[in-house]
């Protein structure tokens, strides 16, 4: 019977918002901020279903709406793209998320300036896409740059620091690359150690991987 009320409650919540969204065109315009707001609703309603095909179009068309007009708030263009990237990271469908990686890294330099921690995850959430696109020489500079500004930004002893180097070392290791990826995986539990409580999973995550790359260095080629 939950179930039931559940489900129900569910369907006349998405028809509401359609017909309220149809009242906004009709009063506001297909192309206004109300008409994308409105669309932002819907689909975090669909996501909240798990609905993804269809959440995917209606972000799209309100990320549309957004661009168009010049005197809509960066922040909320920027907020779309991350939700329609990591949505379609989520489905693998990395191709088409990896523009969106990319736009999102544009926006966050206009808004937050080239030199923010803000801009060094927009860098790591870009050469996370391009990892999944196995396109690893470029995700190697992101997050080289990525390490270097929140270097700056932090210090060299800060916990996202650490898991910058993890992410560079990791994508060494990956690469067979276990002479560039110890150090940075050494490291980047060195600071975790600073930081966490000696029993925290990360680190004895850390310590297995690092195992691992010493097993394979000693290893017969």
């Amino acid at each position: 019977m939950n179930e039931i009320i559940v489900t129900t409650m569910r369907a006349w919540l998405l028809e509401a918002g359609q017909q309220l969204l149809a009242a906004l065109v009709m009063d506001n315009g297909a192309e206004s901020m109300p008409v994308a707001d409105m669309l932002k609703i819907i689909g975090d309603w669909y996501v909240s279903v798990q609905k993804y095909e269809e959440a995917i179009p209606t972000f799209f068309r309100c990320l549309e709406i957004y661009e168009h007009n010049s005197y809509a708030p960066l922040e909320k263009k920027l907020q779309i793209l991350d939700i329609l990237a990591k949505m379609l990271k989520y489905m693998g469908r990395h191709n088409e998320a990896l523009p969106l990686y990319a736009k999102i890294v544009d926006l966050a330099r206009n808004i937050y300036g080239k030199s923010s921690p803000e801009m060094a995850f927009s860098l790591n959430g870009l050469a996370r896409a391009h990892c999944s696109c196995e396109q690893y020489d470029e995700a190697k500079v992101l997050y080289e740059n990525s390490l270097l500004l929140l270097e700056q930004a932090y210090g060299p002893h800060d916990p996202e620091v650490a898991g910058s180097l993890n992410n560079l070392g990791d994508l060494h290791r990956q690469n067979g690359e276990l002479d560039l990826a110890l150090p940075l995986l050494q490291r980047s539990l060195e600071i975790k150690e600073r930081n966490l409580d000696r029993n925290h999973p990360s680190i004895a995550t850390s310590l297995n991987n690092q195992a691992e790359i010493l097993k394979q260095q000693v290893l017969p080629r």
